[in-house]
């Protein structure tokens, strides 16, 4: 999974431009796998952001129930022409935060997605000028993955993160009116 992630950072500016990213074929299935479940969801995070190809490397027929229902996530609708972009690195070049920028003419929001590499969980720091977000404005946040609404933000939050989690942040802001975030 590492290697997907280190692949994507090194070309991810290439996408489009020479040819379209691959970032890995997406394996799911516990069977025969020693990939965890967080390990599963950070692969697809990966290759579902891309906005590319995507290629099964199960026999779906076989998939786990539980690993199978993990597919609704990962086949938005297509509302982008690119992908996302990474923008900060650990120290072996695995991008560690990415966003994408979606624009609809009703709305701008965010997608986030920050991973934690390392063995073990970790807290880590959402903030808005990270993100370029403005700092006068507040920001809903929804956890994609474990479909949970996590709050408004104003500058910060601090997020617990599991090893080898990818979180998928939408981040809308906030526009005083009953909005769909999720």
């Amino acid at each position: 999974v590492k290697m997907a992630f280190r692949s994507f950072g090194a070309h991810y500016w290439m996408d489009r431009v020479l040819f379209l990213n691959d970032p890995d074929c997406l394996i799911m299935r516990k069977h025969d796998s020693n990939l965890t479940n967080q390990e599963v969801k950070s692969l697809a995070t990966l290759i579902s952001i891309n906005n590319n190809m995507m290629f099964f490397g199960d026999n779906m027929a076989k998939l786990e129930p539980e690993r199978e229902k993990l597919l609704e996530f990962i086949f938005p609708p297509s509302i982008r022409d690119k992908g996302a972009v990474p923008f900060e690195f650990d120290e072996e070049g695995v991008p560690v935060k990415m966003k994408l920028e979606i624009n609809r003419s009703w709305e701008s929001s965010l997608i986030a997605v920050l991973l934690n590499t390392q063995k073990k969980n970790s807290r880590v720091a959402f903030n808005l000028k990270d993100w370029g977000l403005r700092k006068d404005a507040k920001y809903h946040l929804y956890d994609q993955w474990n479909r949970k609404y996590l709050g408004i933000v104003g500058d910060s939050m601090i997020l617990p993160m599991q090893a080898h989690e990818a979180k998928v942040l939408s981040v809308h802001k906030d526009l005083g009116i009953p909005q769909v975030i999720g």
